[in-house]
């Protein structure tokens, strides 16, 4: 995933670089019937032709201060290490609970 700045409007966008498999389709229509203030929109989806195997590129919401893994690895150190407990934003549960409850 990289950050990319629209030129026009100067606003953050995040794009995630994904090789075309059996779970890309799955995951677009996740993205198609989701609309929630808590959960990442995808504005656009590009394909590079130049691309030897088949890649897509999906725009989405620039989230700062990292990734749902980086804080569950974050989480399992500060368990394992005995550290100090962190604040999780009530909106990464809300967030869960609505992509559970789609299963």
């Amino acid at each position: 995933v990289q950050l990319i700045k629209n030129k026009a409007s100067g606003k953050l966008f995040a794009m995630k670089r994904v090789q075309q498999n059996k779970h890309t389709s799955a995951e677009l229509a996740v993205f198609k019937v989701l609309d929630n203030p808590y959960i990442v929109r995808l504005y656009n989806i590009l394909q590079d032709d130049e691309e030897a195997d088949e890649v897509l590129f999906f725009v989405m919401d620039y989230c700062a201060g990292g990734d749902l893994m980086m804080w569950m690895k974050l989480r399992e150190q500060r368990l394992v290490g005995g550290g100090p407990k962190t604040y999780r934003p009530p909106e990464t549960w809300l967030a869960a609970g609505i992509l559970w409850q789609m299963l």
